[in-house]
C-alpha cells in the first residue's frame, strides 16, 4: 500500500446511517457518519479505519481501493 496514495472507499449496502455503518479514523480521533454510497478519498496506509458495525438485518460492505506499493519500486 502505498503511503503518498489516495484510496477510495466506498460505503455500499442497505442500513441507516444514523445508527450504524460509521467511518472511524482511529488515528486522527475521529467518528464520521459514511451514509451508503457515499465515498471518501484517504491516504489508507497511513490512516487506520474500520466502521462501525450496523443493526441486525442491515448490510453494510465497503471496498478499500488501494495502490499496491511494488509497481513504484523500480
Amino acid at each position: 500500500n502505498l503511503a503518498w496514495a489516495w484510496c477510495a472507499v466506498p460505503a455500499l449496502g442497505d442500513f441507516d446511517p444514523v445508527f450504524g455503518g460509521h467511518l472511524i479514523l482511529w488515528d486522527l480521533s475521529l467518528v464520521i457518519r459514511f451514509p451508503p454510497g457515499a465515498t471518501i478519498l484517504l491516504p489508507s496506509a497511513l490512516l487506520t479505519h474500520s466502521n462501525v458495525a450496523v443493526r441486525e438485518g442491515e448490510e453494510h460492505d465497503s471496498v478499500v481501493h488501494f495502490h499496491q506499493e511494488r509497481p513504484y519500486n523500480f
